[in-house]
């Protein structure tokens, strides 16, 4: 410090720099109205594994190297941790409304039980976001990463407000969830996306990446709105991709007022590579692929929830441009049971598998 102003100025020390700069497992405990610490020696981190209480205001914490908090770590108002290198957190002891995690490196978060991801809460990394879960994580916040998520949990409720998001325009970013169950009515998006569900994937949100692969026992895309008439039609949820999109699904699937899209393929079939879905339901619902549509399924029902006939006379330009327009549907070569209404399979090829034979057929209308 210097004598006549009284300003602090850093200067390097000449011994070799501690791996941690501050250990409150060493400390004990470390209790204030506000806390604020500050690592500002490169490579240095923070430790704790006792107790960090700020008990009226904000906890902030900020390292030049890496953060490992397996103590309680809690505040009565925002928690914030910034580090340089990575973070090593068991959040199940951390506690702030509206706080921010961040590891510049990479960032692992672990939770004992139920946790509510929940205000304006940010988790993020430049590398590797690694979450995992024992019981059901519920996102109301931000999830993010400029390299890769991977989240384990028991279940996953993505709500309507709630992003879970990879990308950076310089590197690929995955985006991976495995749980149970996955109710996704915010956004999920990626470079990659799998969403790998050993029961039910409910999806009333937006699913979005350059591919899209998604396995699960039951996939319900959409929700059923009964006798209401939408006023923006496949508009109650997306699944979509601009290179592949492949939906594994060992029993139903089920497109219902929504969208799934893909401006190169889309495959449907079971979870293994060889095997069939238990049904395909698209109800008022739209799939519509650039390139190929693949299925393979032992029963296809594809209907108009709601519609109205009209009846008129149609001029000859009319008539021919209707029949030009009008789709094939798609004509079983072995027994199945397939019905159709007024078509909603949009591509310029269909492939439809029944059992061990292939149907097919080119439609026209766009």
């Amino acid at each position: 410090m210097d004598a006549r102003t009284l300003r602090a100025q850093r200067m390097t020390g000449q011994s070799e720099a501690p791996v941690m700069g501050i250990d409150v497992a060493t400390l004990g405990g470390m209790y204030a109205q506000k806390i604020k610490l500050a690592g500002t020696e490169g490579g240095v981190g923070v430790r704790n594994a006792g107790e960090m209480v700020a008990t009226g205001g904000d906890f902030t914490l900020d390292s030049a190297g890496d953060v490992k908090l397996t103590g309680r770590t809690a505040a009565a108002g925002n928690v914030a941790v910034n580090a340089a290198g990575a973070v090593d957190a068991n959040v199940g002891n951390l506690a702030g409304m509206g706080g921010r995690l961040f590891g510049h490196r990479q960032a692992d978060i672990r939770m004992a039980g139920d946790y509510t991801h929940a205000g304006q809460n940010v988790f993020a990394s430049n590398g590797l976001l690694g979450m995992a879960v024992s019981g059901r994580f519920i996102n109301q916040a931000t999830l993010e990463s400029n390299g890769a998520i991977s989240l384990k949990a028991a279940a996953v409720e993505n709500a309507e407000t709630a992003l879970i998001k990879t990308g950076n325009a310089q590197r690929n970013s995955q985006t991976r969830i495995e749980a149970g169950d996955i109710s996704n009515a915010g956004r999920i998006e990626g470079d990659g996306v799998a969403l790998v569900v050993g029961n039910t994937l409910a999806n009333t949100g937006t699913v979005l990446g350059n591919q899209v692969l998604i396995e699960a026992n039951t996939l319900v895309n959409g929700r059923d709105l009964g006798k209401t008439i939408s006023a923006s039609p496949y508009n109650e949820a997306f699944i979509g991709a601009t290179q592949k999109v492949g939906l594994r699904v060992a029993g139903n699937v089920e497109n219902r007022d929504a969208l799934i899209y893909n401006a190169g393929d889309i495959s449907i079939g079971g979870r293994a590579a060889t095997s069939s879905a238990g049904s395909v339901l698209n109800s008022s619902g739209q799939v519509s692929a650039e390139g190929n549509l693949s299925i393979a399924t032992g029963k296809i029902k594809n209907e108009r929830r709601i519609y109205t006939i009209t009846h008129r006379l149609l001029a000859d330009e009319e008539r021919k441009a209707s029949e030009t327009q009008s789709p094939k549907v798609f004509v079983p070569t072995a027994s199945a049971e397939v019905t159709t209404a007024l078509s909603n399979w949009y591509n310029d090829f269909v492939r439809a598998r029944y059992g061990h034979q292939w149907g097919a057929s080119l439609t026209t209308l766009r």
